[in-house]
């Protein structure tokens, strides 16, 4: 993983050099925040012109370090704006998940999550906060990420349940928090 956390922060200042922002999301923010799993791979959130991901890639191959990328554009039924993974030949992708799809309108989720992400937990890299890691999973909304908040929530008892159910209500996460909230029972 050395490798991969070496390949994040060489993304991670290639968007900052062109003006944007990430946190680590997914596997390694739970990780982060006390609930290891397994991952392939390192999630970057950023909020960005799908276009911009698109120019990202063109640098991130230009480096001359035998790096390749693969975009996906969205479309108007894909909740996301793209995603850019980046591989090398001695690391475990980094992909950057894109939070704007301009067919849907802003998403508010990105640019609240990147405002609200603790920087410099992992070397430079920035994590998602525990209400907006929540919030992430939520959107994501299958029954792996129910089991992820839930675990990450219990291992995190001094969370503060109120703070992750205004921010999920913020985002249009309500009814989906109201959910599992039920699951956490008395902590």
């Amino acid at each position: 993983m050395d490798r991969t956390f070496e390949l994040a922060e060489r993304v991670r200042s290639i968007l900052e050099q062109k003006g944007h922002s990430c946190a680590v999301i997914g596997a390694v923010a739970l990780a982060a925040w006390g609930y290891p799993r397994s991952t392939l791979d390192i999630d970057l959130a950023v909020n960005l012109d799908p276009r911009e991901l698109s120019e990202i890639g063109r640098a991130i191959e230009l480096t001359g370090d035998g790096l390749r990328t693969r975009l996906l554009l969205p479309d108007a039924e894909d909740p996301l704006g793209g995603t850019l993974t980046i591989t090398g030949d001695e690391s475990d992708p980094v992909q950057l998940v894109n939070f704007y799809n301009p067919h849907r309108g802003r998403n508010v989720l990105g640019r609240s999550l990147l405002l609200a992400a603790k920087p410099k937990i992992i070397g430079e890299l920035a994590v998602v906060d525990l209400p907006h890691l929540v919030a992430t999973k939520l959107y994501a909304g299958d029954l792996a990420d129910r089991v992820d908040v839930l675990e990450v929530l219990r291992r995190n008892p001094e969370c503060n349940l109120e703070e992750v159910a205004n921010t999920c209500t913020r985002l249009g996460l309500g009814e989906a928090w109201s959910a599992i909230a039920s699951d956490l029972g008395e902590r």
